[in-house]
C-alpha cells in the first residue's frame, strides 16, 4: 500500500511541476470525452425519442395498409383508381369492428413524392418534391392531436375550410418561403391551394421517414383531393387504437381478423402493430447509438494522441531524473508504475472535466440533431453516457500511455555520468512494431464491445464477429492515419527548406518546425481531422438536400417532374398532347425524359425455359379458425426474377442521359432506339446466369 501511496505522490507532483504540458494532456482527454459524453447521450436520447413515439408514428395500436403491386414505380407517385386502396366497405367494416371494441380508427392516403411549388407574382416558383397525406381532418390523427405553429396552437381540424386547403410542414415552409394565407400549385392539378398553416417536421417526419425530414410534408383534406386530385382517390392506410390496447398475441390476433376484413374487396392488406414497430425501433436506436459512439471515439482517440505527444516530450524532459531513479534501485516495472500512475491521475482528471463539459455540449447536440432529424429529442441525464464516457477516457489513457512508459522504460542508468549531453530515448524497431500491434488489438477490442450489441441483433454473426470486425477496422484507420501523417512529414519537411526571406522570426518559425517533423505533422493531423469533423457537420446539415434533389435529377433525368394521376396516362396521345402543350414556350428546357414501368414475366434465359415459381403454402389456422397467413420467405433466385420482372422503360431526348451506371456491356444510344435491349442489375443477372449477349 505504501508503494502504491508513493506511485501516486511522486506522480502528482510530476503533474504539478509539468504546468502547461499537464494542462494540454488534461484538455485532450477531457475533449474527448466530453464529445463522447454528448454523443451518447444524443444516441440514447434518439432511442428513447424513437421508442417513446412508437405509437403515434406507427399511427395507431394497429395500422393496416395497401402495398404497391405491380408497378411499383407508378403507384408509388399516383393517386387514383389504379392506386391500392381500401374500398368503402372495408373501411366501414372495420370502423364497426373496432368501434365494438372500444377503440376508434382513422383513414388516410400516404402519397409518394408530389411536388408542391408557391405562386409568385412571376407565375409558378421552383417546385419541391415532398410527402402528400390525404386525411379527414375531423379524425386524422387517433394517437392524439396536431397543434399548428402558424397560427399559434390551433388544432389541426380547426385551420381547414370549405375551399381548397394545404397545410405544409415547418422545413417545407423555410425551404420554399411559404407562408400561411400563400397560395401553391400541387403536382397533378391546375387547382390552386392556400396555406392555411404550418406545422412541425416532427409529427411526419424522423429517423424512419428521411425524406419527409429533408424536403417536407403536406396535409389535404380527403374532400378536396377528390375534386382536384380525382374522384377515384381512396385512403390507403389505416390507423387504429383502443383505449384498452391488447397486448402480445391478442394484439397479433387482432391485427389478423382486421387484416382478413380489409382484404375482402380489394386484395392484399399488410399489417403493423405497435408492438412489431416497438422492435425494430429498439434495433434501429441500437444501431444508431453505437454508430454515434465510434464516431466519438474519433474525437476521444485524437486526444489519446495528444497525451500520447504530452507524455512523451515529458519522459525526454526527465530523461535525467529517470536514469537517477534507476540508479537509486528503482527497477524497470517499478519506473513503469510510475509513469503509469502519473497517466492514470491525468486521465481521470481529463476524464472528470470532460464528463461534466459533455453535459454541457449535450444540450447543444441535441438541439443540432433535432433540426437534421426533424424529430423532437427530449435533453435528460443519462448516468450511462457518463460512465461510458469516464471509462472510455480512462481505458484511452492507459493506451496511449504505454509508448511513454516503454520510452522510459529505454533510458540507461549511466547517462547520468553525462548530464550535459543530449539524451533522446527512442524505442527500437520491435518494440515500436509490438506496441503498435498491442494498441491495435487493445482500441479494436474496445470497438468491438462497443459495437457488439449492434451485431447481435442478427443471428448471422457470431460472438467474435464484432471484435474481430474492430481489429480490422481499426488496424485500416491506423494504417490510413500513418500514410497521411507522413505525407505531412513530407509536407514539414518541404515547408523547412523554405527561405526566411531575412526574417529571423520566420526563419525560427521554419527552424522550429522541422525540429521534430513527427511531433508537427501529427499535430497537424489532429488539427486536419477536427477541420473535416467541423466542415463534414456543415457539408451535412446544409448540403445533403441539395445532393438528394442532384441524384434525384441524374437518376430521373431532370429536375422537374410531373406524375400522372393514373398510371400510364403519359403514353396517351392525351396525355402526350397536355405535356407538350405545357411546355411549349418555357425557356430553360434542355431535354425531357419519360418513364414507363411494367410488370413482364421472365420466361427463359439464352434458350432454357426457367422453372415455375413454386405456389404458397397451404395457410395455417389461427385463433377460432381462421386462417392465419404464414411468414413469407424469398429464396435468392425469386428475389432475382422479382429484379427482373419490373422493367422500367426509358425514353429521353437528352443524349448525355444514361439511367444507369454500366459496369459490363455498354449502355444505350440513340441508334439504340426500337433495338430489343435491356439493362440488369448485375447481383440478379449473376444468380439467373444472365450474362452480356445473353437473351432473356
Amino acid at each position: 500500500m505504501k508503494r502504491v501511496l508513493f506511485y501516486l505522490n511522486y506522480a502528482y507532483q510530476n503533474i504539478r511541476r509539468g504546468g502547461r504540458w499537464s494542462a494540454l494532456a488534461i484538455f485532450c482527454i477531457a475533449a474527448g470525452v466530453a464529445t463522447v459524453v454528448a454523443l451518447r447521450s444524443l444516441g440514447l436520447g434518439i432511442g428513447d425519442s424513437l421508442i417513446g413515439s412508437v405509437r403515434t408514428d406507427n399511427k395507431g395500436d394497429i395500422r393496416l395498409f395497401k402495398p404497391n403491386r405491380g408497378e411499383s414505380f407508378g403507384q408509388f407517385f399516383a393517386f387514383g383508381e389504379e392506386a391500392p386502396a381500401f374500398s368503402a366497405a372495408e373501411l366501414d367494416n372495420v370502423a364497426a369492428w373496432v368501434a365494438e371494441r372500444g377503440g376508434r380508427t382513422t383513414a388516410f392516403t400516404r402519397g409518394g413524392s408530389l411536388q408542391v411549388a408557391k405562386l409568385g407574382a412571376d407565375g409558378v416558383e421552383s417546385p419541391q418534391s415532398v410527402t402528400i397525406l390525404i386525411i379527414d381532418p375531423a379524425t386524422y390523427p387517433v394517437t392524439g392531436s396536431i397543434r399548428t405553429q402558424q397560427p399559434a396552437d390551433a388544432p389541426l381540424a380547426a385551420v381547414f375550410t370549405e375551399g381548397n386547403d394545404i397545410v405544409i410542414s415547418a422545413n417545407l415552409a423555410q425551404q420554399q418561403n411559404i407562408a400561411v394565407g400563400d397560395v401553391v400549385r400541387v403536382g397533378g392539378t391546375t387547382a390552386e391551394f392556400t396555406v392555411r398553416a404550418i406545422v412541425d417536421a416532427a409529427y411526419e417526419a424522423g429517423v424512419q421517414n428521411i425524406f419527409s425530414s429533408f424536403f417536407g410534408f403536406a396535409y389535404i383534406d380527403l374532400a378536396d383531393a377528390r375534386q382536384t386530385l380525382g374522384e377515384g382517390i381512396d385512403p390507403n392506410t389505416i390507423g387504429i387504437v383502443f383505449d384498452a390496447p391488447p397486448t402480445g398475441q391478442a394484439l397479433v390476433d387482432a391485427a389478423e381478423v382486421l387484416d382478413d376484413i380489409a382484404s375482402r374487396d380489394s386484395g392484399a392488406t399488410r399489417y403493423s402493430t405497435v408492438e412489431q414497430s416497438l422492435r425494430n425501433r429498439e434495433a434501429v436506436a441500437q444501431i444508431i447509438g453505437d454508430f454515434i459512439v465510434v464516431l466519438g471515439l474519433g474525437a476521444l482517440l485524437i486526444g489519446g494522441v495528444g497525451i500520447l505527444n504530452t507524455m512523451l516530450v515529458m519522459v525526454r524532459r526527465r530523461t535525467i531524473e529517470i536514469a537517477a531513479l534507476k540508479t537509486f534501485g528503482l527497477k524497470g516495472r517499478q519506473v513503469a508504475w510510475l509513469f503509469l500512475a502519473e497517466g492514470l491521475l491525468l486521465g481521470l482528471v481529463g476524464s472528470i472535466i470532460g464528463s461534466l463539459l459533455g453535459l454541457l455540449l449535450s444540450g447543444i447536440v441535441n438541439r443540432y440533431g433535432e433540426t437534421f432529424l426533424q424529430q423532437q429529442i427530449v435533453w435528460r441525464l443519462y448516468p450511462e453516457a457518463l460512465l461510458y464516457g469516464f471509462a472510455l477516457g480512462m481505458v484511452t489513457t492507459v493506451i496511449f500511455g504505454l509508448a511513454p512508459i516503454m520510452t522510459a522504460l529505454t533510458v540507461r542508468p549511466g547517462i547520468i555520468l553525462r548530464p550535459n549531453d543530449n539524451h533522446i530515448p527512442t524505442t527500437g524497431l520491435l518494440q515500436t512494431l509490438l506496441l503498435l500491434v498491442i494498441v491495435t488489438l487493445l482500441i479494436g477490442l474496445v470497438v468491438g464491445q462497443i459495437i457488439s450489441p449492434s451485431f447481435g441483433l442478427s443471428s448471422r454473426f457470431d460472438a467474435s464477429a464484432p471484435y474481430l470486425t474492430g481489429i480490422v477496422g481499426v488496424a485500416a484507420t491506423l494504417l490510413l492515419l500513418g500514410v497521411l501523417v507522413l505525407l505531412l512529414w513530407v509536407i514539414v519537411w518541404l515547408v523547412g527548406k523554405l527561405p526566411s526571406f531575412g526574417s529571423v522570426t520566420l526563419r525560427l518559425a521554419l527552424r522550429n518546425l522541422s525540429t521534430n517533423r513527427i511531433r508537427t505533422a501529427t499535430t497537424l493531423l489532429a488539427l486536419c481531422a477536427g477541420m473535416f469533423a467541423l466542415s463534414s457537420i456543415t457539408f451535412v446539415g446544409e448540403g445533403t438536400r441539395q445532393l438528394l434533389n442532384l441524384q434525384l435529377s441524374q437518376q430521373f433525368g431532370g429536375n422537374v417532374l410531373v406524375f400522372p394521376l393514373a398510371p400510364g396516362s403519359l403514353g396517351t396521345s392525351v396525355g402526350e398532347f397536355a405535356i407538350n402543350n405545357a411546355l411549349m414556350g418555357l425557356p430553360g428546357i434542355s431535354g425531357r425524359t419519360t418513364i414507363a414501368s411494367y410488370e413482364v414475366r421472365l420466361v427463359a434465359v439464352d434458350g432454357v425455359r426457367l422453372a415455375e415459381s413454386p405456389p404458397p403454402p397451404p395457410p395455417q389456422t389461427g385463433t377460432a379458425g381462421r386462417p392465419r397467413r404464414p411468414a413469407m420467405t424469398l429464396d435468392e433466385a425469386t428475389l432475382a426474377r422479382t429484379a427482373w420482372e419490373n422493367l422500367l422503360i426509358w425514353d429521353s431526348t437528352r443524349t448525355d442521359f444514361e439511367p444507369a451506371a454500366v459496369i459490363a456491356g455498354r449502355t444505350f444510344t440513340p441508334a439504340d432506339r426500337g433495338q430489343r435491349y435491356v439493362i440488369g442489375s448485375e447481383g440478379s443477372a449473376a444468380t439467373l446466369g444472365i450474362g452480356v449477349g445473353s437473351v432473356v
